[in-house]
């Protein structure tokens, strides 16, 4: 289901506050953020965004395609588990 149009697009208040007030990060640091249903706007492209998955922190370059999407789209929090057999007669194996 989709955002009603009245309610606008959802970014977390202290991000956008951290995007806006200066030219660059402090320290070059990228900017931190716990929220993953914030909408990347178009003041966003150019700089990098690190995304907490819930271990770690991913960094993200925006670039003038992402505006729109969510921060949380780029960043996966479950790790992809591959089955693949060792022999013929044996049982599968989770690989990590």
């Amino acid at each position: 289901m989709t955002r009603s149009v009245w309610k606008n697009v959802y970014v977390n208040n202290l991000l956008l506050h951290e995007m806006l007030s200066s030219n660059g990060s402090v320290n070059n640091l990228p900017y931190q953020t716990n929220s993953r249903g914030s909408t990347i706007l178009c003041e966003f492209v150019g700089k990098t965004i690190g995304v907490y998955n819930g271990k770690q922190y991913f960094f993200i370059n925006v670039n003038k395609l992402m505006p729109g999407y969510k921060l949380g789209s780029f960043v996966h929090t479950k790790k992809l588990c591959i089955y693949r057999k060792l022999k013929k007669g044996k049982k599968y194996i989770k690989k990590r």
